[in-house]
Formats: C-alpha cells, sequence, structure tokens
C-alpha cells in the first residue's frame, strides 16, 4: 500500500509541477521534463520487454533486456563495494538481485500512476 501510495503522489506531483516548469530557466525546464519523460517511459519500455517481445516469440530480447539490468545493477554493486567498507560479496549478489525487486515495485507504480485518480484517500488506515 505504501509503494502505492508513493507511485500516486509522485505522479499527481509531476503533473502539477509539470503545469508551471516551462517557466524556469530552459536548462531547468529541459531536464526536469526529460526526467519526467524518462521516468514514465521506463515501465513501459520494461512492459515491452517483458510482455510484448515474448508474446512475439521474440524471447532473446527479454533476456538480453534482463541481462542489460543485471549488469547494470552489478556495475552499481561494485560501484557501492569501492564506496563502503566492509561489504561481502553477499552484499553485492544481493545488490545485483535487487532488479528483480526493482521490477515488482515498477508493476505497482504503473497501477498507481494508471489509478491517481483514485479516490481523495491516502490508504493510511
Amino acid at each position: 500500500k505504501q509503494q502505492l501510495r508513493w507511485g500516486r503522489g509522485s505522479f499527481r506531483g509531476m503533473l502539477f509541477a509539470a503545469s508551471f516548469f516551462w517557466k524556469r530557466p530552459r536548462r531547468q525546464a529541459l531536464m526536469f521534463y526529460l526526467l519526467v519523460f524518462v521516468n514514465y517511459l521506463s515501465p513501459l519500455i520494461m512492459f515491452v520487454n517483458v510482455v510484448v517481445f515474448p508474446l512475439l516469440g521474440q524471447y532473446w530480447l527479454m533476456l538480453f533486456y534482463f541481462g542489460g539490468l543485471f549488469l547494470i545493477h552489478f556495475i552499481y554493486a561494485l560501484n557501492s563495494s569501492r564506496l563502503v567498507k566492509n561489504i561481502s560479496r553477499t552484499d553485492i549478489a544481493y545488490r545485483t538481485i535487487f532488479v528483480l525487486l526493482s521490477l515488482l515495485i515498477s508493476t505497482i507504480y504503473i497501477y498507481g500512476w494508471a489509478t491517481a485518480w483514485k479516490g481523495k484517500k491516502w490508504m493510511t488506515r
């Protein structure tokens, strides 16, 4: 429920900011709208790679997508190992496998964005 609240809140907040951010200096506005575009495009890319391509019989594209995600998380984990002392190989493995949890949270966010209009309650009680 918390992730769903955060997804809905981030969507509402970005829509609100997008309504006036174009008045900012051009570089700030461009960076903001680029961030919004990438933020909301990434779940669509995930959906296409995980659902659409396998339905079309192109499993290798899904595997390529997951391989890229694991590689990015592995590089992030290696970078963390350089910044944090006493990090173990198990920690690096956990941070690499975190990609699976990220995909789950992305699906919750997609649902939150699709239902951002639904209800005024924040589901805290």
